[in-house]
């Protein structure tokens, strides 16, 4: 689905699939994810050594194919805010997300005035370089642009009502591992406390208007998230498919010729 599309469903509750890409950067994952079903897929700058370049490629395959780009932005200042949409992202996803004043500042900069203060550069690759009417461009990009803010530390669980009471914040992004390891619970993201507090953002998700949302890497906890009133879900990434399909296929080969197979480490 487009970026429209994929706001649409979030602010009507449906549950949106996406994905990961992490280290393969080439466009052509975006035209595959596509072709695969995915809703949309997530550019990951803040872990990955994914460039500019390479994000606004990936950006324009993706919006030629009928998914929606989100980028996750490595800081929540100005310029990382501005950047990917100024490639044309359907969205944003933003780590570390602890206070109120922090998700007013990110919906300041990814909003057009009067809403906001994003700065107006129009017929470049968010227009795909048409020229449009400023008025109603703007306020269709601020209609159609996907704010995520990622939830993943103690401090941002304590001051939940704070952050999602803030105009303009569509989905609460919950990160287990960091999650995990700011509750004193390193990589243990179905202990007792960790489930608590991923319980506590659907909540008051539910109490502010906005999607709650998980990035997660095996079926049963989406199964399981899902269940809970997840309904903004990334699962995995282009690495572990990658990895998970070529291991199986491996595997498949060489149990084909056990005879013939030196003895493997």
């Amino acid at each position: 689905m487009d970026a429209a599309e994929l706001r649409r469903a979030v602010k009507r509750g449906e549950l949106v699939l996406g994905t990961f890409v992490s280290e393969c950067w080439s466009p052509t994952i975006a035209r595959i994810y596509a072709t695969a079903g995915f809703d949309f897929f997530l550019l990951d700058t803040e872990h990955g050594g994914m460039d500019m370049e390479s994000v606004t490629a990936n950006i324009l395959v993706a919006r030629g194919s009928g998914i929606t780009p989100i980028v996750r932005i490595p800081w929540h200042d100005r310029a990382h805010v501005l950047r990917p949409l100024e490639a044309g992202a359907g969205g944003l996803l933003v780590p570390m997300v602890e206070t109120a004043e922090t998700a007013r500042q990110i919906v300041r900069f990814a909003k057009y005035p009067p809403f906001g203060q994003r700065g107006v550069a129009l017929g470049r690759a968010h227009t795909l370089y048409k020229r449009v009417d400023p008025v109603q461009y703007t306020q269709q990009a601020n209609e159609e642009t996907t704010i995520a803010v990622q939830i993943e530390t103690a401090k941002a669980i304590e001051n939940l009502d704070e952050i999602l009471s803030v105009e303009g914040i569509d989905v609460a992004y919950v990160g287990p591992s960091d999650l995990s390891h700011s509750l004193g619970r390193p990589g243990e993201i179905t202990h007792p406390d960790v489930e608590g507090a991923i319980k506590e953002v659907i909540a008051a998700c539910s109490r502010h208007g906005v999607t709650p949302g998980i990035h997660l890497q095996e079926l049963e906890l989406v199964k399981y998230w899902v269940g809970q009133g997840m309904r903004f879900v990334s699962y995995a990434s282009e690495v572990s498919f990658i990895l998970r399909g070529a291991t199986q296929a491996l595997e498949e080969v060489r149990g084909a010729f056990p005879s013939l197979l030196a003895p493997r480490p």
